[in-house]
């Protein structure tokens, strides 16, 4: 189940990047790393960060869209 969640964070990682959502991608290579060592204590700790920033990154494109 790790490695799914580091495979999900990767692709999630540079798409957040791409959109300015530089948070968003920087939570997603923690994710990413913690997944392919295995590391679940990581993932778990850092899912309401990832949640939070997520969330804001979903709001201001919304926003944006908004304004289009």
């Amino acid at each position: 189940m790790p490695a799914v969640a580091g495979q999900i964070a990767h692709g999630l990682k540079s798409n957040a990047r791409a959109v300015g959502a530089m948070r968003l991608g920087d939570l997603c290579e923690k994710l990413e790393q913690a997944g392919k060592a295995g590391d679940t204590e990581v993932l778990r700790a850092e899912l309401g960060a990832f949640d939070a920033a997520f969330e804001l990154a979903s709001q201001r494109i919304e926003a944006f869209r908004a304004r289009e």
